[in-house]
C-alpha cells in the first residue's frame, strides 16, 4: 500500500476522537417524612341534607323522533 501525506490547514483536534461522556453518579434521594392515616368521627347532631336529583338537559324519552325509510335496494351492473 502506498504512504501518502497531505497538508492541512486544520486544527489536529479536529480529527481527535470525541471525549468520553461522563456518566452521571445517582444523586441521594432526600429522606421524605412518611405520613399516616387520619381517621376522623363526625360528632355532629345535624341531620344529613340529601341532594334532590336534577334532571338533564339531554334528549327526552318522550319525544323521540321518526326512524327514516332505509332505501330502496339496487343491483350493481358492471360494464
Amino acid at each position: 500500500m502506498p504512504k501518502v501525506q497531505y497538508r492541512s490547514n486544520c486544527k489536529p483536534s479536529t480529527f481527535a476522537y470525541p471525549p468520553a461522556l461522563e456518566v452521571p453518579k445517582e444523586k441521594e434521594k432526600e429522606k421524605l417524612h412518611t405520613g399516616g392515616i387520619i381517621i376522623l368521627r363526625d360528632t355532629s347532631e345535624a341531620e344529613e341534607e340529601l341532594v334532590e336529583p336534577v334532571s338533564a338537559h339531554g334528549p327526552k324519552i318522550e319525544e323521540e323522533e321518526q326512524e327514516p325509510e332505509p332505501p330502496e335496494p339496487f343491483e350493481y351492473i358492471d360494464e
